[in-house]
């Protein structure tokens, strides 16, 4: 039996203060973008250093929310208003 891939992204994020309310605008935009293509988007704040964002987007093998523009441009207004160091991740518990 074959299963979908999953793949994960994660963006650690650092927001200066004057950026937070545009920040969090973007990621409203990212987040409904995520849904609408099927994708899953969440993330969460450092206990110790508010500034800093860890950001997750989930998405299964044709579902990729990078080949739609709003998510395309909703992650771009993202960086340009706080860069993040991005990595993707494969599912290691899927069957190859």
């Amino acid at each position: 039996m074959t299963t979908s891939q999953r793949t994960l992204v994660s963006t650690r994020r650092r927001v200066s203060e004057p950026g937070v309310e545009r920040y969090e605008k973007a990621w409203d935009a990212l987040r409904k973008a995520a849904d609408t293509a099927g994708a899953k988007a969440w993330r969460f704040r450092a206990a110790e250093n508010t500034s800093l964002y860890i950001e997750f987007w989930e998405f299964r093998t044709g579902e990729d929310p990078r080949q739609r523009r709003a998510f395309r441009d909703a992650a771009a207004r993202l960086h340009e208003i706080a860069p993040g160091d991005e990595e993707e991740w494969q599912d290691a518990d899927s069957a190859q």
